[in-house]
């Protein structure tokens, strides 16, 4: 997730980024597996008789059980939308999925995955473009809290981890921690580099038909292995008394701040010096998609001929198809929504006016400013709204 957060910045490949955001998902996935397996041995609740059927049935369950509970919510989710407690519930069925995981000792990472795979299926065509957008917001800002907060208890923690370190041989963490950092890293570009010249020749005898990775690309993924809050919270989850548990954190806390801040501030250096070809593949499949949407409208309102509002909306979205095609945004090219957005602003102006006159109070502002806003938004390109982190 650290090294997606940043790639989403720059323009790679396609595919090259699905392949890094799936790697971070599986890596988070397999790495919780093996580390509670881990721990469960290596405390001696846990025969390996015993560990392995469960790490087995780990991936495979997890996977049925998102599926079965994504059905279970889908029946109750769509019902709520749009109420306090469809917020509520939102935020305690995803929680509670990933405790009933957790107790069978499933994947509680590919149980989340593969119920929120089922939701994001159906959900858009059962609820409202106002709920789904309330509904956005309020997890992007849940997010958000959950990341500092985790940060900031897990910082805390850390630095009673540190200092303990420091009444004892505190040059040999740090030795042992830098070493880690290095061979992370290290065996992550030896492994990349190793491995996609092996597709690359397979490629080039037929037994392989995708496309093989290039060189450049290869690097730039040997370079995203930014680690972040799963690796320092597993370290913190060992239980106390664990042999070498502050060696361990430090070490974590080591790997993390190491990664991030020397991988992800030179990222961006790298992927401009080997000059990636850019890719529009994605530009080029939402013009097609928006042609096809335009399109659909336009099909929509010829039957309508006598109609003076679909005679208005026709040339409006002709004028639409005739920016879609040139690759343009209707939303951001298009003279008529700019128009629309000088207006609103003239609105915005007068009602502020009226309220600092007192012509109006506080609640016929507020009604009025909500309406001026949707309707902004209506006629202005989504990005220029998106909240862009880092």
């Amino acid at each position: 997730a650290a090294a997606t957060a940043m790639l989403g910045r720059f323009n790679l490949p396609r595919r090259a980024f699905t392949v890094l955001k799936g790697e971070s998902l599986l890596n988070d996935a397999v790495a919780l597996l093996i580390f509670g397996a881990a721990v469960a041995a290596a405390s001696g609740t846990v025969s390996a008789v015993e560990l392995a059927p469960q790490l087995a049935l780990a991936a495979p369950g997890g996977i049925v059980l998102g599926i079965l509970l994504g059905y279970v919510y889908m029946r109750i989710g769509p019902r709520l939308a749009g109420t306090l407690g469809g917020s509520l519930f939102e935020f305690v069925a995803t929680s509670g999925v990933w405790v009933i995981a957790e107790r069978l000792h499933l994947s509680a990472v590919l149980t989340m995955v593969a119920f929120a795979m089922v939701i994001a299926r159906d959900m858009p065509d059962r609820i409202s473009a106002r709920n789904r957008i309330r509904s956005y917001s309020i997890w992007e800002a849940a997010i958000f809290m959950l990341n500092v907060l985790a940060f900031l208890l897990m910082g805390m923690q850390a630095r009673t981890t540190v200092l303990q370190l420091y009444q004892q041989d505190v040059g040999f963490a740090i030795s042992f921690a830098v070493l880690v950092f290095l061979t992370v890293v290290l065996v992550r570009i030896v492994w990349l580099l190793l491995s996609n010249r092996v597709i690359y020749y397979l490629h080039a005898a037929g037994i392989y038909k995708a496309s093989a990775p290039t060189l450049s690309m290869s690097l730039v993924g040997s370079w995203c292995g930014m680690r972040g809050l799963v690796t320092l919270a597993t370290a913190l989850a060992l239980p106390d008394g664990f042999p070498s548990r502050d060696l361990i954190v430090f070490s974590a806390l080591t790997v993390v701040l190491g990664t991030l801040i020397v991988q992800g501030l030179t990222l961006g250096p790298l992927i401009h010096l080997l000059k990636l070809e850019r890719d529009d593949s994605m530009k080029n499949d939402i013009d097609n998609a928006r042609l096809a949407l335009i399109d659909a409208a336009l099909e929509e309102l010829e039957p309508m001929q006598d109609s003076k509002a679909a005679a208005t909306l026709r040339g409006l979205y002709r004028g639409d198809r005739e920016l879609a095609t040139q690759g343009l945004n209707p939303r951001e090219a298009g003279e008529v929504d700019a128009l629309k957005r000088q207006v609103i602003q003239a609105k915005r102006n007068k009602l502020a006016a009226m309220r600092r006159l007192g012509v109006i109070d506080d609640d016929v502002f507020h009604v009025l400013e909500e309406e001026l806003d949707w309707a902004e938004l209506g006629a202005s390109h989504p990005g220029r709204f998106e909240v862009v982190e880092g």
